[in-house]
């Protein structure tokens, strides 16, 4: 299985990404949902681990290790998981075999 961006996601990315390119600060203006979408497009891009997996939760283990600090893992270990489950509700990502 792997992670795949909704068609609205990609039509939000698009948009993300024009902003982005006018001027960096607009990072620092983004939404909740443009930095889950921004995320989202990291991990189908395959910027943490190998955007296949079979268990979901070793994925999640794997990628938090490339994405947080160990002190940021020790106090929130199922970050990735949670914010998977936030992409998958708000209709950001799906999983596709």
């Amino acid at each position: 299985m792997k992670f795949q961006l909704t068609k609205t996601a990609k039509a939000e990315l698009k948009v993300i990404n024009a902003q982005l390119k006018k001027s960096d600060e607009y990072y620092d203006k983004m939404t909740k949902r443009e930095l889950l979408i921004s995320d989202a497009m990291l991990y189908v891009e395959d910027a943490y681990v190998d955007n296949k997996f079979t268990k979901l939760d070793v994925w999640c283990k794997r990628t938090s290790g490339g994405e947080y600090d160990p002190k940021y893992l020790a106090k929130y270990p199922n970050a990735v998981k949670q914010k998977i489950g936030k992409m998958i509700m708000e209709d950001i990502i799906t999983i596709v075999e």
